[in-house]
């Protein structure tokens, strides 16, 4: 699987994807006007974004209609280390931004192939041309921590035909856990593999080991399936986001264009599919349906199915 890191931002200039065409084009041609070149052969440097839509796009899901565009965003900056090589690809570097701009009742959002960073915020800067701090900013996804991860173990493991949310239809079918602050994708950093179904003891060895381990746990991979369809997704705790959208198959969207697909399973992810999840997680903990005590009854049951199947086996 071939995961890529996304992030979401918010927009406190904009308020609609008008606004946000109107700034880019200034941005564009500021860019023209100001054109940046290769200090070596002095050839100009790629500055171009384009928006794959002539009019904005809305989907629906699960009852809310949000409406979009996608803007390809390019351009190339110069490799310091590298500015007096003979090879330009060794020069110059190619920087490839994919935006979803979604509009929201209260602003604008931004869905970017690319983590949270201060390198992702500037090329965003970049693209709007903005010289101002804090007029677009992260919106960090809260909620993902090492309790919710337990508590995705607990319903695979005692519930694992249990959809998540009250009205809901996402199974998770699976979870591989990742340890370390920074998880990698070196094979050492996956800590083990929890299964829906299965053979019952694997299950339980294979979760009592995360359950020793959570305090370590970075990170999960979950195996979903929404609305008859398949999802790999990864979470990390503090609230980066992993995918690989090429494999995610949803009906819905499967007889529409390239961007059009793009922007809609992102949509699907980032304002349905993980808010469900972390919100159904902080229902049943305000319900009191997943307590201190509970989790404490689930650790004891683990323990005692895997003391009592080695038994059976010390028997035999």
């Amino acid at each position: 699987m071939h995961n890529v890191k996304y992030s979401k931002w918010i927009d406190k200039q904009n308020k609609t994807i008008a606004d946000v065409e109107e700034k880019i084009n200034e941005s564009l041609s500021y860019h023209s006007s100001h054109i940046a070149r290769d200090e070596f052969d002095g050839s100009p440097l790629l500055f171009k974004a384009d928006f794959a839509f002539n009019q904005d796009k809305t989907i629906t899901v699960k009852d809310a209609k949000y409406k979009y565009n996608f803007v390809n965003f390019s351009y190339e900056t110069i490799n310091v280390l590298k500015k007096d090589s003979d090879d330009r690809s060794q020069r110059v570097k190619i920087n490839n931004l994919k935006v979803v701009v979604v509009e929201m009742e209260n602003g604008i959002v931004y869905l970017v192939n690319k983590p949270d960073t201060q390198s992702t915020l500037t090329a965003m800067r970049k693209l709007h041309n903005l010289s101002m701090n804090n007029k677009i900013v992260v919106s960090n996804i809260s909620g993902i921590k090492s309790d919710l991860f337990i508590w995705l173990v607990h319903n695979l493991i005692d519930e694992p035909e249990k959809k998540i949310g009250s009205n809901s239809d996402i199974l998770v079918s699976s979870l591989t856990a990742f340890r370390g602050e920074k998880p990698t994708e070196d094979e050492s950093e996956k800590l083990n593999k929890i299964n829906g179904s299965g053979e019952t003891i694997m299950k339980m060895v294979t979760t009592l080991l995360f359950l020793l381990e959570s305090k370590s746990v970075s990170s999960v991979e979950l195996q979903v399936k929404p609305q008859k369809s398949n999802l790999d997704i990864k979470l990390t705790r503090g609230g980066g986001v992993e995918l690989d959208l090429n494999s995610f198959t949803h009906p819905s969207v499967s007889q529409k264009g390239e961007w059009e697909q793009y922007s809609e399973k992102l949509i699907f992810i980032f304002f349905y599919l993980i808010p469900e999840i972390i919100n159904s997680f902080s229902d049943e903990q305000v319900n009191r349906k997943w307590t201190p005590s509970k989790i404490k009854r689930f650790y004891r049951a683990i323990g005692g199915d895997i003391k009592r199947r080695i038994n059976e086996i010390v028997k035999q």
